[in-house]
């Protein structure tokens, strides 16, 4: 399998060393305008463009985010299959074309949405699947660090699209209503804290909070059930628990003396090394990807941006 990699910078450094893990993996060239030391032995195009004249079996672009619609067309238009960071692109229309053209060239379109791929993720797929919490009441997460005020995006792109990209894996439905709210802190042109409703077609309630500035750092999900619950921590040392419970209807509550928790077991890859390796099967046809949409994730992103700003301007959107 051989890799081209487009940005060398903190994620970029991230993905070269898990690639490193594979033996059957050649990096075969990087591109960067400026690569630190370590990277100098590889082979280092300053235009990206001179990479894809190279025979690959897959692209990654690791760029800033407002960068990606013009360096993904060119690697589709190249014959390449790629894999983005998040967000693909900002907007809807753009994903549109380059879908389009992914498609009129027989490539495959991989977003990094790495969550999806973790085992603790597909371990809550599983139990959903198999109703071990009964049906669904709602879907609650938080996501908030101290950190990076992005440029280029809000924390609705870096942060929270993982949460949505998680529910997509999870519950595939198509986004019906959005409530958000959002706030600017420290003169950015992007918000920086965002907290969200969201009800989808298949009735699911999902309420997310997500931001960069919260000095403790939190990466938790909680979902509820009729006859359960589920909660992964990934700050946790037993990040996944399920905890079963019993509904008592003459006296319309949960009985709280019955709850039995089970640590669930999870992988112990990293959720990077899982992705590659889906990937890299679905290329070689050996296996199908596990599916999310990544139009239906971007039109949820795009669409709670623009509902904040809406509701910012004393408008809303219908």
């Amino acid at each position: 399998m051989k890799i081209g990699l487009i940005g060398t910078g903190y994620w970029g450094k991230i993905l070269i060393k898990n690639l490193s893990t594979f033996n059957d993996v050649e990096l075969a060239w990087i591109s960067d305008l400026e690569i630190t030391d370590n990277l100098k032995s590889l082979r280092n195009f300053a235009s990206y463009k001179v990479g894809l004249e190279y025979e690959v079996d897959l692209v990654i672009v690791s760029t800033p985010a407002h960068t990606h619609y013009e360096i993904v067309k060119n690697v589709l238009l190249s014959g390449n299959n790629f894999l983005v960071t998040k967000p693909i692109t900002k907007n809807i229309n753009e994903l549109d074309e380059l879908i389009d053209i992914a498609n009129k060239k027989n490539v495959k379109i991989y977003a990094d949405y790495t969550f999806t791929y973790s085992s603790a993720i597909k371990q809550i797929k599983v139990l959903l699947d198999k109703k071990a919490i009964g049906y669904v009441l709602g879907f609650t997460s938080v996501r908030a660090n101290l950190g990076k005020i992005q440029s280029d995006v809000s924390v609705v792109e870096d942060l929270m699209v993982h949460d949505i990209s998680i529910i997509d894996f999870l519950f595939q439905s198509e986004l019906k209503q959005v409530f958000a709210v959002g706030s600017h802190e420290l003169g950015s042109n992007h918000f920086s804290s965002v907290s969200s409703l969201l009800e989808y077609a298949n009735g699911l309630k999902a309420n997310i909070f997500c931001s960069w500035i919260s000095p403790w750092k939190q990466r938790g999900i909680k979902i509820y059930g009729s006859k359960g619950a589920i909660y992964w921590d990934e700050t946790s040392p037993t990040p996944l628990t399920l905890s079963e419970f019993s509904y008592n209807k003459n006296l319309n509550i949960f009985e709280q003396n019955v709850v039995k928790e089970k640590i669930i077991e999870i992988g112990p890859k990293s959720a990077l090394i899982y992705e590659f390796e889906e990937i890299f099967k679905d290329i070689m046809d050996m296996a199908p990807k596990d599916y999310t949409d990544i139009r239906r994730i971007t039109v949820a992103t795009e669409t709670i941006v623009k509902k904040i700003y809406s509701r910012n301007e004393g408008n809303e959107l219908n």
